[in-house]
């Protein structure tokens, strides 16, 4: 087809069925393992100011149910924070087995310590250990992180 035109081209291109481009098949999400109730998924976010007070939100979302706690605090702590796993304890009916935060000095020291582990000795992972309960962080700064997402994006 030495004097074909473009449209003659495109015309025995669609005839053929070969005039398109071959879409990339995108990666699909890897699929998480399924979990009893019990893996909790905890994270703080800051509330908008009211009364010219700053508050922070804590929510606990379990992965299994999607059963959902908050509560709200006037400062984000360690302290706080055991206080709120230990509410998460008493009102969720189940026991629980894991907790997924993020790297937050409420919930780890692990990037207060020069070599960067967790010691063991921060309040939320001693709480953590007395009640049998396996504490895991998550990737810093990793937002394609899906689980975690969980109890953010309730607040966000």
């Amino acid at each position: 087809m030495p004097n074909a035109n473009r449209s003659n081209v495109y015309r025995t291109l669609v005839c053929f069925g070969i005039n398109r481009v071959p879409q990339e098949k995108k990666q699909q999400a890897s699929t998480f393992k399924e979990y009893e109730p019990g893996y909790l998924h905890i994270d703080v976010t800051y509330l908008p100011k009211l009364a010219g007070k700053k508050q922070y939100l804590f929510v606990a979302i379990d992965r299994a149910t999607r059963v959902l706690y908050f509560e709200i605090y006037e400062n984000k702590t360690a302290i706080n924070a055991v206080e709120f796993l230990n509410n998460c304890k008493d009102f969720y009916p189940f026991t629980i087995t894991h907790i997924l935060t993020d790297n937050g000095l409420e919930f780890t020291d692990k990037f207060v310590t020069k070599d960067k582990q967790v010691s063991g000795k921060h309040k939320f992972d001693k709480l953590c250990s007395r009640s049998e309960i396996e504490h895991r962080l998550t990737q810093p700064v990793t937002p394609k992180n899906q689980w975690h997402g969980r109890a953010r994006q309730w607040h966000d």
